[in-house]
């Protein structure tokens, strides 16, 4: 069914733009997605509640359709240049699955949170946990920086490690550290004898001694000495392309 709104204080868009800064008192259950793409899959996924959109679009029934000014798209949109389609999705909670993990420990910047998740499905790792201290998997550049990743893995927040506690002995830890005890990557193999835990740091200070001292190994990236540490994205990418070539080969 599609609906028509011109007012920017309509109650309904007055909420939206709530949820968009994350003010909304139901942001727990729904998150914003903007733009074609992120709609075709979340719509793949049937997580779409309501779409606003300038133009009808051919959607499932079940989905609100409301045609609205660019007024509107202004005040609900994060863009600078608001996006043509804004949707509200519900989030979609999923167990973690049997297998590997990629633990984000305290990740501030949306844009390294969401290209970690995005290389997380790349490289075939289907879990994710992140510190109750990093930005949200639903921030809106998140979610635009993870190419719709989040879509497709099984996301848990964990709070004062208390996943790490509770399951150390169910995994094969692995930190992140600039330690002179670190193994250098390009000697380490991963083994997978047990289900590994893969834990990246906090941009600024790395990952956590709590962390670090459950960890069974600390690697680090062998590099110029010039330089001294990588963006944890990008350090993040190196990791999980030797991980996929030890498990899955060349």
């Amino acid at each position: 069914m599609t609906k028509i709104v011109s007012s920017r204080s309509n109650e309904l868009i007055k909420e939206i733009a709530l949820l968009k800064n994350n003010k909304g008192n139901f942001h727990h259950d729904y998150f914003l997605i903007e733009g074609e793409d992120l709609l075709k899959m979340a719509l793949k996924k049937n997580l779409v509640l309501k779409v606003f959109t300038l133009n009808e679009l051919n959607l499932p029934d079940d989905v609100e359709q409301y045609l609205v000014t660019n007024e509107i798209l202004e005040k609900i949109s994060s863009y600078k240049t608001p996006a043509k389609i804004v949707a509200l999705v519900k989030k979609e909670l999923k167990n973690l699955s049997p297998g590997d993990i990629l633990y984000l420990d305290d990740i501030q910047d949306p844009g390294n949170f969401g290209t970690l998740l995005r290389l997380a499905l790349a490289f075939k790792i289907e879990n994710v946990i992140y510190t109750s201290r990093s930005v949200s998997p639903f921030n809106f550049k998140t979610i635009q920086a993870s190419k719709g990743a989040l879509f497709y893995l099984n996301l848990y927040c964990d709070d004062d490690y208390r996943f790490l506690y509770l399951n150390r002995d169910k995994y094969h830890l692995i930190a992140t550290s600039l330690s002179k005890n670190s193994q250098y990557l390009n000697n380490y193999h991963f083994t997978f004898d047990q289900d590994n835990i893969i834990i990246l740091g906090n941009e600024g200070h790395g990952v956590n001694k709590k962390a670090l001292l459950s960890s069974d190994d600390i690697i680090k990236i062998k590099m110029n000495e010039e330089i001294e540490s990588l963006n944890v994205a990008v350090a993040g990418g190196i990791i999980l392309y030797n991980y996929y070539l030890d498990k899955y080969g060349q």
